[in-house]
């Protein structure tokens, strides 16, 4: 399997999943969202039967998953909680990782997103407060006004 048979794959299931996507009540589904959710769910299950060996290829389609995740979750929550887009991307990017090369990375990591997400959950219970409001502020603000 190749490149030609992700993108073959992507393609069709886009097409079925946008004629299919009238039958759903809400009908929110992301179409190119869901095709290529589907198709890195097919690709890694091969991957971990070593049937497919392009980590490249898996490696991009996931992360366009984790990047639409956090778009998604970030659309949907409170203003204030967008304070904590760094370290939910940062977790996000490290299930990622893991679900191609499993638990092979040091505790550090793990101690680092504990720190992070530490920093960031005491910046937001002292938001109100002097400098740190100021912070807050500007991590919540961190991709807006380009």
């Amino acid at each position: 399997m190749n490149l030609f048979s992700v993108l073959l794959l992507i393609t069709v299931l886009f097409f079925i999943f946008l004629l299919i996507k009238p039958i759903f009540k809400k009908n929110k589904i992301c179409v190119i969202c869901a095709s290529v959710f589907i198709s890195w769910i097919f690709f890694l299950i091969l991957f971990w039967k070593g049937k497919f060996l392009d980590k490249t290829i898996l490696a991009i389609l996931i992360g366009e998953s984790t990047l639409g995740i956090f778009y998604l979750i970030e659309n949907k929550v409170k203003e204030e909680l967008k304070l904590f887009g760094l370290p939910f991307l940062l977790t996000l990017i490290l299930i990622g990782y893991t679900f191609i090369e499993g638990f092979n990375y040091s505790f550090n990591i793990v101690y680092f997103l504990v720190l992070i997400w530490g920093l960031f959950f005491i910046i937001y219970s002292f938001k109100d407060n002097g400098k740190l409001e100021n912070i807050a502020r500007k991590l919540v603000e961190c991709c807006k006004r380009w």
